[in-house]
């Protein structure tokens, strides 16, 4: 079932004897997130560094409470990612003498780190916000 931006299923852990709700970003959802932090990436690669970096924590911190609910941690840990490897990709494009090699790209994320993927509603609390 899809609802919000959710698909939302029951799993069963290995042996089979309990189950748990599961919340997972949709799929067209999560393409068109990434989609739009791209866009925004590439329109702000000109801009000062520190400056991109407020843009890009504003937008993740959106994104990462608004999907940060247990069970979906991949999601939000790949959605990171991406995001980290597109950044990399834009800080490449502007200028003319060559790419940001990963080195380089570390120390930046050590001056001006990006914000971190964190469950917002752990499972024990999701009971509180929806009924299971």
């Amino acid at each position: 079932m899809t609802f919000l931006g959710f698909t939302i299923y029951r799993a069963k852990n290995r042996s089979g004897t309990a189950s748990k709700t599961v919340f997972v970003t949709n799929y067209t959802r999560y393409g068109r997130a990434k989609a739009a932090i791209k866009a925004k990436i590439l329109q702000i690669q000109h801009r000062p560094i520190a400056e991109q970096v407020q843009i890009l924590n504003s937008s993740l911190m959106g994104h990462f409470n608004y999907y940060g609910i247990a069970g979906n941690g991949q999601k939000l840990h790949s959605f990171s990612q991406q995001v980290r490897w597109d950044w990399r990709h834009s800080l490449s494009r502007r200028s003319q003498n060559g790419r940001v090699t990963w080195d380089k790209y570390q120390e930046i994320l050590d001056k001006h780190p990006l914000v971190f993927p964190k469950i917002k509603i752990q499972y024990q609390d999701l009971s509180t916000f929806a009924r299971l």
